[in-house]
């Protein structure tokens, strides 16, 4: 809905220092190759990448999942997850994911002070009633709380900053189970009980 960036380059031309905030996929060990940054999520990565990736930098308070399948999993169960916290350097993947990605979910961690007031537009959900506690801002769909800032089935309130916002929470992950949807700030969940896993976002 509010488009990041999901840019393909060489590494030579790569930010030598990976100095932007988000997430920079290399298709050789040691951050080599051919290098992919993003800041938004891919359902299927470029053929440049697909079955390639073998190493990972996180710059700044982001989260990305990576998937071994189209859609995030969505049509295989067992299909294996790595998720990379934020702040790191992954100079290989070993075991299962080695050359196994093909989707990827990223997402910024939002902070407290973003929580207390948030202004940039997007869904925020909060961990407790009435606003309180950890939230995560949501700028696109998000098919599963795995990098979640709040995690799991916790949610209890939502704030909608901007106009023509509506989201649509599910119970379970990959948009299944009861859903609820919001086209205005709600500080309390009666309902969902807190227990989301999921979230579309849709945008007039």
């Amino acid at each position: 809905i509010f488009k990041g960036e999901a840019v393909g380059i060489i590494a030579g031309s790569c930010d030598p220092k990976r100095q932007k905030e988000g997430i920079y996929l290399f298709t050789d060990i040691n951050f080599g190759g051919d290098c992919f940054f993003y800041t938004e999520n891919s359902a299927a990565v470029p053929e440049g990448l697909r079955n390639k990736a073998s190493s990972a930098h996180v710059v700044g308070p982001w989260k990305a999942a990576l998937y071994e399948y189209e859609n995030y999993n969505e049509d295989d169960e067992d299909g294996y997850i790595m998720t990379l916290p934020d702040r790191g350097s992954y100079p290989s993947f070993s075991g299962e994911m080695n050359d196994e990605l093909v989707s990827i979910q990223v997402m910024r961690q939002t902070t407290d002070a973003e929580c207390r007031n948030p202004a940039g537009p997007g869904i925020y959900l909060y961990e407790h009633a009435d606003y309180g506690g950890k939230c995560q801002r949501f700028l696109e769909y998000s098919p599963d709380a795995s990098i979640w800032s709040i995690g799991d089935d916790v949610a209890s309130s939502i704030k909608l900053v901007g106009t023509g916002l509506k989201s649509t929470i599910w119970e379970d992950e990959y948009y299944e189970g009861d859903s609820w949807e919001d086209t205005a700030d709600d500080n309390e969940f009666t309902e969902a009980g807190g227990l989301i896993s999921s979230i579309e976002i849709d945008c007039d």
